[in-house]
């Protein structure tokens, strides 16, 4: 298993999320109820996430958790892994995130159709890099 890097601007909004909804109800009373009930939502899913996102590399595949979320994808689909700094792009625990490209098949003509995950870096990014090169000799590894 290997841990993702976290952000502590992150860590910290989603403990800011939490609390939220008890500033918004000593300000507005028991009125403010309502107003509370998405943050505090966001607040135990990003929670719950922030303890539980991690990879895990089995011997046909790749696992992302994210909280909740759980992706499979095929280690030998897998042709580059490299970064990106895109704060847009997906959800994730950092700023710099890991773009996992799939070769997913072959199209008329030649084309390959091509698809990009964006997830959080790994923590050990060089030991993760090397137990997915060992699984799959061909893909192209950041420099």
């Amino acid at each position: 298993m290997f841990a993702v890097k976290k952000n502590p601007i992150f860590v910290l909004l989603t403990i800011f999320l939490l609390f939220l909804p008890i500033l918004i109800i000593k300000d507005g009373g028991l009125a403010a109820i309502p107003a509370t009930i998405i943050p505090f939502a966001l607040g135990i899913f990003l929670t719950h996430a922030l303890f539980r996102s991690y990879f895990i590399i089995e011997e046909q595949d790749l696992v992302i958790v994210y909280g909740l979320i759980k992706k499979r994808i095929p280690i030998r689909t897998i042709k580059s892994l490299s970064y990106t700094y895109n704060p847009l792009s997906a959800p994730a625990w950092t700023f710099k995130r890991l773009n996992i490209e799939q070769h997913i098949h072959q199209l008329s003509g030649g084309k390959a159709f091509l698809t990009n995950n964006l997830v959080s870096a790994p923590k050990d990014d060089y030991s993760f890099f090397q137990e997915l090169k060992k699984k799959n000799s061909s893909v192209t590894l950041p420099n």
